[in-house]
């Protein structure tokens, strides 16, 4: 009898024991909980659909930047009387009507309702019908126009408190809208001016002085490629440094690099080339392009903090 009052008295305290603990654990959650804000989910949800497609839509540009330099460098070569572009700039020129079309298809947040957008389409249709009707160079500066639009409208994309607002995502958008892209333009005029160049007999020295101002310009960013990842986060600088490395990207500078000197040093005259430069460009222009792709998959990852925190909840 003694035995069972002495091992309820201890029953007895045990339970209490236990009852406080968990009393203070459920103290600890709530103190826990308290200091979390109260998060809108849906709200969340919402501004993570919007930058994801924020973010698909840039990588729907690319092609569609790509294409419209291809055309412009085509129709070039074509106002210059070179046959084989003239068999082949129907075919670009769909190239460029199939990704116009990819990208109004993926826009199901109604993000290309902006007057960036609809510059860029009304001028495509204005240089589709017009180009064959300017001489040259009026042709490069109204495709280059039209570039510069999409260029726009793509860091209007990017540049977005929905896509990053944090220190590492605004460093990684810098690179792409700042460094990538804008040294991708660059070469794609070298490109498009020196095959003109070539084909061109009148020695028009506005389009030398041109190709020297534009090589001049190339050496200053292709440094930058490279720089300006020092300051990402040691994940973010990984993962570039490995699309850069995937790409073939040092040795594409370096055949480019060749090309356009030896072309300086002939003085861009007519006829001066193989075509050797036109092909190493568009090697280094798909490099490039590569990396600013894995740049813009990147932010995936630069998921808002809120969101983190909701999803993570649990594991709190």
């Amino acid at each position: 009898m003694l035995f069972n009052t002495h091992w309820g008295s201890i029953m007895v305290q045990k339970g209490a024991l236990l009852n406080g603990v968990v009393q203070a654990g459920a103290l600890t959650a709530t103190t826990a909980n308290e200091a979390l804000p109260a998060l809108d989910y849906r709200a969340l949800h919402m501004g993570n659909q919007r930058r994801l497609g924020r973010i698909s839509l840039t990588l729907r540009c690319l092609p569609l930047l790509s294409y419209l330099q291809h055309h412009r460098g085509a129709s070039l070569a074509v106002l210059n009387g070179d046959l084989f572009f003239e068999s082949r700039i129907l075919g670009i020129q769909q190239k460029v009507e199939y990704h116009l079309e990819r990208v109004q298809r993926l826009d199901e947040l109604n993000l290309l309702k902006t007057p960036g957008w609809e510059n860029v389409e009304r001028e495509w249709l204005f240089v589709k019908e017009q180009w064959r009707m300017d001489s040259p160079i009026a042709n490069f500066n109204l495709h280059s126009h039209l570039i510069n639009e999409l260029l726009t409208f793509i860091k209007s994309l990017l540049f977005h408190e929905e896509v990053g607002t944090d220190g590492d995502s605004l460093l990684l958008l810098g690179y792409i809208v700042e460094t990538l892209l804008p040294i991708v333009e660059v070469i794609a005029q070298i490109r498009g001016l020196s095959t003109h160049r070539e084909l061109d007999q009148e020695g028009d020295q506005e389009v030398v002085f041109k190709l020297n101002y534009l090589v001049t310009e190339f050496r200053q960013r292709q440094r930058g490629v490279l720089e300006r990842c020092d300051a990402f986060s040691e994940r973010d600088r990984k993962w570039i440094l490995k699309a850069y490395s995937e790409s073939g990207c040092s040795e594409k500078v370096r055949d480019f690099a060749a090309e356009i000197a030896d072309g300086q040093q002939q003085g861009w005259h007519s006829g001066y080339g193989n075509g050797a430069l036109f092909l190493s460009a568009t090697k280094l222009i798909d490099a490039i392009l590569f990396v600013s792709e894995c740049s813009i998959k990147r932010l995936r990852d630069h998921m808002d903090k809120n969101l983190q925190r909701w999803i993570y909840r649990e594991q709190a």
